[in-house]
């Protein structure tokens, strides 16, 4: 396993950077994001949910394993790599987005709940929707939001700026800037 202070490869990223990152990310899913918005409020369109949610977790998956990063990890200089600080594997990525994953999942269990409920189906005021989501709330959103929270904050306790899913996945995330 590679070193901290091994002068043979780049920083590992911190904190901060990952977040500037991931902050573009939803940049450039924006569009996805309003239709999924557009679809729970006024299509109401569980199927399009669910694509939306695949597109989120193809993009991620595969910007990983083909090009070693997102757009947002590229913007701001980081790289994903494994232990020897070379590309990484397509099981590697897959593993990386194992939190994400159990968001997403319950987020779309919590949406399948909603879509069951008649005054949602009824609606299309954004606040009543809003409130009625947070009624809907389910365990397994929020177990999946836990474990993304500490996964992340991770990051902040490990001399390699690892969270959860990068030590399961044995990757890094290195800045190349």
């Amino acid at each position: 396993m590679a070193s901290e202070s091994n002068p043979k490869h780049p920083p590992f990223a911190t904190f901060m950077q990952r977040f500037y990152a991931f902050m573009i990310d939803c940049l450039v899913f924006f569009p996805i994001i309003a239709l999924k918005t557009y679809s729970l409020i006024l299509l109401k369109s569980f199927s399009l949910l669910i694509l939306c949610s695949l597109l989120w977790m193809a993009y991620k998956v595969l910007m990983e394993y083909k090009l070693g990063a997102t757009i947002g990890k590229r913007y701001v200089g980081l790289r994903v790599v494994n232990e020897r600080f070379e590309s990484i594997t397509l099981g590697q990525s897959v593993g990386r987005f194992i939190f994400y994953f159990a968001i997403e999942l319950g987020s779309l269990l919590a949406l399948l709940n909603l879509f069951n409920n008649p005054q949602f189906l009824a609606s299309t005021d954004p606040f009543i929707i809003n409130q009625l989501q947070i009624e809907n709330n389910t365990t397994a959103l929020a177990i999946g939001q836990l474990l993304y929270v500490f996964s992340v904050f991770g990051i902040l306790a490990n001399p390699k700026k690892q969270t959860t899913h990068d030590k399961i996945s044995n990757t890094y995330c290195i800045s190349i800037k």
